[in-house]
């Protein structure tokens, strides 16, 4: 249904920076399939990844640029060559909102002011997501200032990380909370044998699975020394089987090599740490599993989308307290919340779950109930309708020029 100025639905450009696929471009699909008064056009980086492909599979507008991104620690970049290219870069986006008649633009991420400047040159409104708690503090103080200023709604995934930056509460009118969508619903188990035989498991193993970027924030080191507990006993159950995949970022290589080594070192096989095998994806590698575990370290998440995912699937969390999983993991009911680095008392929890398929499926019933209730895409959709009217009404009242007016329903 069209809502907009003389029937036209909001016209939204998400910049995302990140040509694999991930939360935002997940987003994307949610808002795109559930909004229709809502037309979406999505800038990626042109560079290697599949999020562009996934994305025009399902029928959103997708455009490629040339777009560099500061990274969350000021360290080690080339910030002279990104100073020189942002100037066209911002002209670049600047060009792409007039020419596709933009009325909202949508940021992800603290250190992303590209899309937000594009935006206010180009007179349109800004909503800007703040999806994790990974920037330093000292950044946070530096940056937020113009987030507050350039911004007509800032989002964050929780109360938590909207907490963890300073200024989001000034304008409490204007600060939205929000849970990523989950797209998937719970399959049972058909074709799990198959997925468990393709990634080498025996019938009565149990799965723990992970999932995330192989870099040293997602703390997959505590993992896999988490789970290689002693041979199995009488009090001891036999330890799990243990599958890690994930993206390696540049700069992390060798990171995920040692990953890999350790995970081998504690007799996990060579195939417990690596990037996802052709036809496995995230949602066969839950089909799978028995337990989903997160392990990152302080400082990173807000809430991570695949967290979500495995509760959707019905498996029991196992995860670190970190950024906002507390708001959707519900200790002892929907999975079980550790201290980042305490590795007994994470060993305890999986091996607790291990030990008890019962247990496991009741926890797992428990969470597919919540995720498929706060993690709708349906829900997700209402709120960023209500975020994108709420930042046009803000954009007109500041607007010295005039531009297309928005009558809600």
């Amino acid at each position: 249904m069209s809502t907009g100025h003389h029937g036209k639905p909001i016209r939204v450009l998400s910049v995302i920076h990140s040509a694999t696929f991930g939360g935002p471009h997940n987003q994307a699909l949610a808002v795109a399939s559930t909004v229709p008064d809502v037309e979406l056009v999505v800038v990626v980086p042109d560079e290697p990844g599949d999020a562009g492909s996934r994305l025009s599979d399902a029928g959103i507008q997708v455009v490629k640029l040339d777009l560099r991104r500061p990274r969350a620690s000021l360290r080690n970049q080339p910030l002279g060559n990104l100073a020189r290219h942002y100037p066209a870069q911002v002209a670049s986006l600047v060009d792409l909102i007039r020419r596709h008649d933009v009325d909202v633009v949508e940021a992800h991420g603290l250190t992303n002011v590209d899309g937000p400047i594009a935006a206010r040159l180009s007179d349109r409104a800004v909503v800007w997501q703040l999806i994790d708690t990974r920037p330093p503090m000292a950044l946070r103080y530096l940056l937020m200032p113009a987030v507050v200023a350039l911004s007509d709604v800032i989002m964050t995934t929780g109360f938590a990380v909207a907490k963890s930056y300073p200024g989001t509460r000034l304008r409490p009118a204007r600060l939205r909370t929000f849970v990523p969508p989950v797209l998937t619903t719970r399959s049972g188990s058909t074709g799990r044998q198959a997925v468990r035989e393709k990634l080498g498991l025996t019938a009565d193993e149990v799965l723990v699975a992970a999932v995330g970027n192989l870099n040293p924030q997602k703390g997959f080191c505590d993992l896999i020394e988490a789970s290689a507990w002693p041979v199995p006993s009488k009090d001891v159950p036999a330890r799990p089987a243990l599958r890690i995949r994930g993206s390696v970022q540049a700069g992390h290589e060798a990171h995920a090599e040692n990953l890999a080594r350790i995970a081998e070192a504690y007799g996990f096989g060579k195939s417990a740490v690596c990037e996802f095998e052709p036809d496995l994806n995230v949602d066969k590698l839950l089909l799978a599993a028995d337990i989903f575990a997160l392990t990152s370290r302080p400082r990173s998440e807000g809430i991570p989308t695949v967290v979500l995912e495995a509760m959707a699937a019905g498996l029991p969390v196992v995860a670190t307290d970190v950024g906002a999983l507390r708001e959707v993991v519900e200790d002892g009911r929907t999975g079980y919340l550790v201290q980042s680095g305490d590795i007994p008392a994470l060993r305890q929890r999986l091996a607790t779950l291990a030990h008890d398929p019962d247990s496991r499926s009741a926890i797992g019933d428990a969470a597919s109930g919540d995720a498929l209730e706060v993690a709708s895409p349906e829900k997700f959709g209402l709120t960023m309708l209500d975020a994108y009217t709420t930042a046009l009404r803000h954009s007109r009242k500041r607007s010295l020029s005039p531009r297309r007016a928005y009558t809600p329903r």
